[in-house]
C-alpha cells in the first residue's frame, strides 16, 4: 500500500522521498515508476531518508501492524527533530495508537494515528483518512462536490496538507458546516 500512495503522492506534483528496510524493493518501485510529475526518491539508508526531508519532517508509515510500527518509530526517533510529524497510516490497534502518542509527544513529536482505509486502489486513487480532531492542518484542494459515496456528503478533489496550524485550537478549526457552506456559495 505504501508503494501506492507514494504514487498517488508523485501523481500530483509533490516530490516524495522513499524508503523500505529492503532496498532491492525501493530500486524495483523507483525503476518501474520512472516518469512520475512529482519525483519519486528513493533511500538505502534510514539516515539518508531523514536527512532528505524538510523540517518539520512528515513521516508516513505504512508497515505491518503492531511490532513493526513500533521499530520504525524506535529507529526513527534518534534521527528526528522536536515537532517533526509520524503519521502511523497502517490499522493499529486503538490501544496502540493512544500508547504512541503519549510516548512521541513527551518526546516533543508530533503523532497522527491516521489509518488509511481502501486497500491498494485506495492509497493509489484516493485512500480515506481517518484522523482524530486533536490538530489542526490547513487543507488544500482542487475542488469540492456533494458525493453520496462519502459519510460527509462532500468529496474534496486532490485534499492535501498545506500546513499544520500550531497557532489554532481545534476550536477554531472548519467544521462540515463551513463546507456545506463552501458549497452553497459556489451553487453545488
Amino acid at each position: 500500500m505504501g508503494q501506492n500512495l507514494a504514487l498517488n503522492i508523485a501523481d500530483h506534483n509533490f516530490n516524495i522521498s522513499v524508503f523500505n528496510r529492503t532496498y532491492a524493493k525501493t530500486k524495483t518501485f523507483l525503476d518501474a515508476n520512472p516518469d512520475t510529475p512529482g519525483a519519486l526518491v528513493g533511500f538505502e539508508q534510514l539516515e539518508d531518508f531523514v536527512a532528505s526531508l524538510k523540517r518539520p519532517r512528515k513521516i508516513i508509515i505504512l508497515v505491518q501492524a503492531g511490532r513493526a510500527t513500533d521499530a520504525v518509530i524506535d529507529a526513527l526517533v534518534p534521527l528526528l527533530d522536536k515537532e517533526d510529524i509520524i503519521i502511523d497510516g497502517g490499522n493499529a490497534k486503538w490501544d496502540d495508537t493512544i500508547r504512541r502518542e503519549k510516548t512521541l509527544t513527551d518526546l516533543g513529536f508530533q503523532f497522527i494515528g491516521s489509518g488509511v482505509s481502501g486497500g491498494e486502489e485506495g492509497a493509489r486513487f484516493g485512500p480515506v483518512r481517518q484522523v482524530p480532531p486533536e490538530l489542526v492542518f490547513e487543507i488544500a484542494f482542487e475542488g469540492i462536490q456533494r458525493s453520496p459515496r462519502h459519510k460527509s456528503g462532500i468529496a474534496l478533489r486532490f485534499p492535501r496538507m498545506a500546513r499544520w496550524r500550531t497557532d489554532k485550537p481545534v476550536a477554531e478549526a472548519n467544521t462540515l458546516a463551513d463546507l456545506e457552506a463552501l458549497l452553497t456559495s459556489y451553487g453545488s
